[in-house]
């Protein structure tokens, strides 16, 4: 005999619907993933000017950035780093930030999140996002970035989220398809 191995479950990807605005959170409950969070940083930084213009700041280009790694069943997943406006949201700082961002947002400072623009692209994971992800240098993720918008279409989130490419599955329903006859 070659003594007793331990089998570990393999870790089915998470699945992130792109249907509504939803929180890593209530998505991990949802599929029922443990939720962790875990913050690695917060503090009141100058807007990089994509994300300012994003944010439509004008003059006032203070914003908090907030860094957090996701985890879920004990498997980091996403390493998020969230902008909001340093005006608007400075109570943040107070916070403790290891639950969801968009129940604070709504509960806390009133805010409808009613839609969001998101944009992916393959990348390969590199530097301190390999660490906190613990995957090889060069695995392949998926980057992330979501602008969120208030009811009154002012904007209230730049999220870069850095997904590890083995454990992500995007889905998107779309609609019909719509033939036009003119050119």
């Amino acid at each position: 005999g070659v003594g007793s191995f331990v089998i570990a479950r393999s870790f089915q990807p998470v699945k992130y619907m792109l249907q509504n605005i939803s929180s890593f959170t209530d998505d991990m409950i949802h599929m029922g993933i443990s939720p962790q969070t875990k913050l690695i940083h917060k503090s009141v930084i100058e807007a990089p000017p994509d994300v300012a213009e994003k944010l439509m700041l004008g003059k006032e280009k203070m914003v908090i950035l907030t860094e957090r790694l996701r985890i879920g069943n004990r498997i980091p997943l996403v390493i998020e780093r969230s902008y909001l406006p340093y005006k608007e949201y400075r109570d943040i700082l107070k916070m403790r930030l290891t639950g969801s961002l968009y129940h604070l947002l709504t509960k806390k400072f009133h805010v409808e999140l009613h839609r969001s623009i998101q944009t992916f692209r393959a990348i390969t994971l590199s530097g301190k996002d390999v660490k906190l992800l613990g995957v090889a240098p060069r695995s392949p993720g998926i980057f992330l970035e979501s602008v969120i918008y208030d009811s009154k279409n002012i904007p209230v989130e730049v999220l870069h989220a850095f997904h590890r490419g083995d454990k992500y599955i995007f889905e998107v329903e779309s609609g019909r398809f719509r033939y036009d006859l003119e050119p």
